[in-house]
């Protein structure tokens, strides 16, 4: 039941954005764009850092998120795709109540998950960050919720 009332709510976050609404291939062709190149001589920007601010600052956030967000939720069947853009972008604060627990896992040197789930519900929504263009990006949405 709890599945079904986020399912709305997030719906209702993104209503009007459909999938025939962007190319997704802009995804494709921005994170082939990464600054992989010199990496060794660049040193990458604090992923703390960034998300401190991130996670704060609202105009801060929508400026790091990589439009078109591909959003992905993920049922018992199958997986529902869409896009979002920037003017759909709902902020979204991070705020950690008590049953909230926020994971932050570093899938390479310019890839981060930060998963947030809350505690007996079986939600688990997952932000993934990558490091595009000498700066930290929001770049996909997934909800794996029960």
């Amino acid at each position: 039941m709890r599945k079904k009332i986020f399912l709305a709510l997030v719906a209702i976050a993104f209503m009007g954005c459909t999938a025939n609404s962007f190319k997704p291939s802009s995804l494709k062709k921005a994170a082939k764009t990464k600054a992989l190149k010199g990496k060794s001589r660049v040193q990458l920007t604090s992923f703390d850092d960034f998300f401190m601010k991130f996670k704060s600052d609202s105009v801060y956030q929508v400026a790091h998120v990589m439009f078109p967000l591909k959003i992905i939720i993920t049922d018992d069947d199958s997986d529902s795709i869409r896009y979002v853009n920037k003017a759909a972008w709902v902020y979204t604060k991070f705020l950690k109540g008590k049953d909230d627990i926020f994971k932050k896992s570093v899938l390479s040197k310019s890839d981060v998950k930060i998963e947030h789930m809350v505690e007996d519900t079986g939600i688990s929504i997952n932000y993934y960050f990558a490091y595009i263009n000498n700066d930290w990006q929001l770049v996909l949405f997934k909800d794996d919720s029960d």
